[in-house]
Order: C-alpha cells, then structure tokens, then sequence
C-alpha cells in the first residue's frame, strides 16, 4: 500500500505557495481528497483550521510561535480551499469533519489541539462535540 503523504516542494507547485520560513510541505491522501498541509515544529499536534476565502498562509506568522512553544502545527487546506483537491466539489453538513478525522488517522493523529477561524470554527466545534476523544 502507497505512503498516503508526500512531501512537496513549495516552489514546484502551482501556482507557487506563498513564502512561509520554516514551514514544510506536503500532500496527504485520503478517499477523494488530496489535502495540502503546511506544518512547523515537533511535539503535540495543534490542527489550525483556516476561515474563509483563506488557506494555511492565514496562520504563518502565529503558527511558528506555537512551534516555538514546543508544538508540532499542522495547517491543513480544507476542502474547496488552498492547494487540496477533491474528487467532488460538494460540500455538506460534516463534509469537512470527515475529512479532518480521515487526515487524522492517515498521520496517526489520536488527539490534537484545535484552533480554528471563523468558518474552520464550524469544523472544530463538530470534532469537539462529535468526537471529544480526539
């Protein structure tokens, strides 16, 4: 079975992702959704989820702070958003939610730490009331 993530080189990408030091790239993928996400830093995960029109550059000045505090932050592009692409473009009530619990099992993510912004908020306050344990 395939590795389903894969580094990316930001330059090679298009169009090119916007400069963000330190942050690395990759793809991760799930049923019908390749997601972008930026990540920086070691340690438990904290999980940004973007607003929108936005993508994980929304977060690249706060993101490396966190990583500073000793955490691992991953950005994720969410569907209809940034560099992801999904097989279908439709999008309904927990379209997002299973997207993130898919991205979470695919990089082993038992729990996390979730910040979100204004429409990524939707999606986090569905993972903390649907599923408390991650």
């Amino acid at each position: 079975m395939p590795d389903p993530i894969r580094p990316i080189d930001a330059s090679a990408v298009s169009p090119p992702l916007p400069d963000a030091p330190g942050f690395e790239h990759f793809m991760v993928d799930t049923p019908g959704l390749q997601t972008h996400v930026a990540t920086i830093g070691d340690g438990d995960p904290v999980v940004m989820l973007h607003g929108f029109p936005q993508h994980w550059w929304q977060w690249r000045t706060i993101g490396p702070e966190i990583a500073a505090a000793g955490y691992r932050v991953l950005c994720p592009d969410l569907r209809g958003a940034g560099w992801s692409v999904a097989e279908s473009p439709v999008i309904d009530r927990e379209t997002r939610l299973d997207d993130l619990l898919a991205l979470f099992n695919a990089l082993s993510i038992e729990r996390a730490h979730v910040i979100s912004h204004d429409m990524g908020v939707l999606t986090a306050m569905q993972l903390s009331y649907e599923h408390p344990e991650r």
